[in-house]
């Protein structure tokens, strides 16, 4: 039997030169179509910065953090414009600003992340077994506490207006619905370990899969199947589990979320007023006919097109692919990052009200502050002429936008090291982020979007009612599932696991 060292990444390094040459390749590309040098060298730059910590310390969670800040800035939007044939200065009011400040902030993404990273406790407070058996409780103590909670987040009429307005009860079984990723992550663990790392897969993390695919479908909860898959997926790429029979079966399924979940999904938000049953039997039966008839499918797809269509006037002016019914425009940050600069300009910095929004969404009511039913992204969006009041259109909007609208550049060079820091500080007391264990997989699955996408409030949110939940939680699994575990680093376990597997073999 493999024994599998989670504080061991050295030989997942990755050498720069790879994204360096292949972001060159790209660059000669959009030059042909008509980009600029400087924007292209911009990107070159940028997206091979975020490459530098899986170059110095390999697949580390912060070497994969800061991937996440090159590919939701930089990387997402040249990878889809190059698809496209598309040059990257196109759909933009002033590409080089544009492109430099998503530059300046991949670059601060890093620097906050090397920061944490050196203060980073190098133990995992929960340190839960490895060993296959251990492996096999926690996914099934994990997954089942997330699969009922996500039934009770299902049951709330979501408002759009960010995780800061939740209230207590919600935040809590939103944090218990996420555990469904710990344990799709142990399981990809589990089969990694028992496989000597040739796959993720197993027929009971297959099992899972089939359970979460109709929760989700029967609840509208897309989003938590997304994470879950993510943590398979970086199960394998951190062990190098992955093979082309894998890839293949990824590729059908994100066509199949492409083409099928995603206007089904959009399609039901008009009827998520029903009762719970009600919507989940009208969801199955509807993704049943879209599966067996395809002219009703059309309906479906061209019926949420049409939808979208028509809201255009209400939204945000910012399409960077020349069809907002893209679902890159939400992954990409750049062309909104255009928008926001493009938008100050006739216009008063937000300054403190920026603050006051922030906190209001966050601090009990019964201190006096007001609680607003609109996302922050909305709210600036009013402040600084991109929307006009009351339209909203829940703006996906990062802290880096938020505090170039509230302080201008100041604020884009401290808001990062206000809001990002404390929060991977605080995360890495859950679980060392320099290893790959089943709790800091499950918090990069879990948290990299709040981390790209959140203004301030979600960042609060994450430090004062998430994180203390989660604690809660995960001691709660703890205690449960393994009552006599004790606490030990990473590296500390794993010498033990390997005394046991040498005995093994």
């Amino acid at each position: 039997m493999q024994a599998f060292d989670p504080s061991d990444l050295s030989k997942t390094r990755l050498p720069i030169v790879v994204p360096f040459l292949t972001m060159c390749a790209l660059g000669a590309v959009q030059l042909y179509f008509g980009a600029s040098a400087a924007v292209v060298a911009l990107a070159i730059f940028g997206v091979t910065v975020s490459f530098i910590p899986l170059h110095i310390f390999g697949c580390e969670i912060y070497s994969l953090f800061a991937l996440v800040f090159g590919l939701r800035f930089l990387l997402v939007g040249i990878l889809f414009k190059t698809l496209y044939g598309q040059p990257l200065d196109s759909h933009l009011f002033n590409p080089t600003p544009a492109y430099a400040m998503a530059t300046l902030v991949v670059c601060l993404g890093v620097v906050v992340l090397m920061i944490a990273r050196r203060f980073d406790p190098r133990t995992d407070f929960f340190a839960f077994p490895l060993d296959l058996a251990g492996l096999r409780k926690l996914a099934i103590g994990a997954f089942c506490f997330g699969l009922v909670c996500m039934a009770i987040v299902s049951m709330k009429d979501k408002s759009g207006a960010g995780g800061g307005n939740a209230g207590p009860l919600m935040v809590a079984a939103t944090t218990l619905a996420s555990l469904a990723v710990l344990g799709f992550v142990a399981e990809a663990l589990r089969a990694v370990l028992a496989s000597g790392g040739r796959t993720v897969m197993s027929p009971f993390l297959a099992g899972m899969f089939g359970v979460v695919l109709l929760a989700v479908l029967s609840l509208n909860m897309r989003g938590f199947l997304v994470d879950c898959l993510l943590g398979v997926a970086l199960v394998g790429i951190i062990y190098r589990a992955i093979n082309l029979r894998l890839i293949v079966a990824a590729t059908l399924f994100a066509l199949f979320f492409l083409n099928f979940m995603t206007p089904l999904t959009l399609y039901m938000r008009g009827n998520k007023e029903l009762p719970p049953a009600a919507f989940a039997e009208l969801m199955i039966n509807t993704g049943a006919r879209m599966a067996v008839d395809s002219d009703f499918r059309k309906v479906i797809v061209n019926t949420t097109t049409l939808a979208k269509a028509q809201r255009e006037d209400d939204d945000i002016d910012y399409d960077y692919y020349g069809n907002r019914a893209n679902v890159e425009n939400r992954l990409s940050f750049v062309a909104l990052i255009d928008a926001v600069m493009n938008g100050m300009k006739g216009h008063a910095f937000v300054g403190m009200s920026a603050v006051e929004k922030a906190m209001s969404a966050i601090m009990p009511g019964f201190l006096g502050f007001t609680k607003e039913a609109v996302s922050t992204g909305d709210w600036i969006s009013w402040r600084i002429g991109l929307l006009e009041y009351p339209y909203i259109s829940y703006l996906v909007i990062g802290v880096p936008m938020e505090a170039y609208a509230a302080w201008g550049l100041p604020g884009v060079l401290i808001y990062p090291f206000l809001f990002y820091l404390p929060v991977f500080l605080l995360l890495a007391r859950f679980a060392s982020l320099r290893s790959a264990t089943p709790v800091s997989i499950f918090i990069l699955a879990s948290f990299q979007a709040e981390i790209a996408e959140s203004t301030s409030d979600g960042m609060l949110n994450v430090l004062f009612r998430v994180a203390p939940v989660l604690f809660l939680s995960l001691l709660l699994l703890r205690v449960m599932l393994f009552p006599r575990l004790k606490r030990r680093s990473p590296m500390a376990r794993m010498r033990r696991r390997s005394e046991i597997s040498s005995v093994e073999i």
